[in-house]
């Protein structure tokens, strides 16, 4: 299972893994697949829930306040 904390970063990667820092690396189609969420969310919840955001360098989504499930169309 992956998951990433209140406030941590989700960033692109290679292969999906979490870290031992509590943040999220997600293979590129992956996280591509939830950047795809956020382009059809129009203002909606989905686009409160993340802040697209560059980490040590790296494209990231930074979760915010949230607890939950966030499923991509390609199950990520």
């Amino acid at each position: 299972m992956l998951w990433v904390p209140e406030y941590g970063h989700i960033l692109r990667g290679v292969a999906s893994q979490n870290l031992a820092d509590g943040e999220l690396v997600l293979a590129q189609s992956d996280f591509n697949s939830v950047l795809t969420l956020l382009d059809g969310s129009e203002e909606t919840a989905l686009s409160s829930i993340f802040q697209y955001r560059r980490f040590h360098g790296t494209d990231s989504l930074q979760v915010q306040n949230y607890v939950g499930v966030v499923r991509s169309e390609n199950d990520c």
